[in-house]
């Protein structure tokens, strides 16, 4: 048996809700993901976004089948400049849940949700001495 891993070729995030264009609305618009797809499925609506270098699936299901956000999961990314990104999140409309803040890293963190509760942070790394 092997310790090391298969690799790994790609990662998308997915969002299973019942406001699919709001959400689509802000991973695109608020966050600057771009479409790559839209399509009909067995489950209901999906979009697919670009968004920086990962993706985000947007599912459209029933009212019903559209589960509460996990509050035990977030999405992390890694950005040059929290300030930009706080800036930005204001000027849409969006919540920003804490932030911006410098770490004692010095780093610097900001919070935000998607319009499902979906916890979304921005994180840029201390500068290199």
């Amino acid at each position: 048996m092997s310790d090391e891993a298969p690799a790994l070729v790609g990662f998308t995030f997915v969002v299973l809700t019942a406001h699919p264009e709001e959400t689509v609305a802000f991973w695109r618009d608020v966050l600057g993901g771009t479409v790559e797809s839209t399509s009909s499925t067995e489950l209901g609506e999906m979009t697919i976004l670009e968004v920086g270098p990962g993706r985000v699936e947007i599912l459209g299901v029933p009212r019903e089948r559209a589960p509460e956000p996990a509050r035990s999961v977030q999405v992390a990314l890694t950005v040059d400049d929290v300030a930009a990104w706080h800036a930005r999140l204001v000027e849409h409309g969006a919540r920003v849940t804490y932030g911006p803040s410098t770490l004692d890293s010095g780093g610097a963190s900001l919070g935000t949700a998607d319009p499902n509760g979906v916890l979304i942070s921005f994180f840029a790394p201390p500068p290199e001495p």
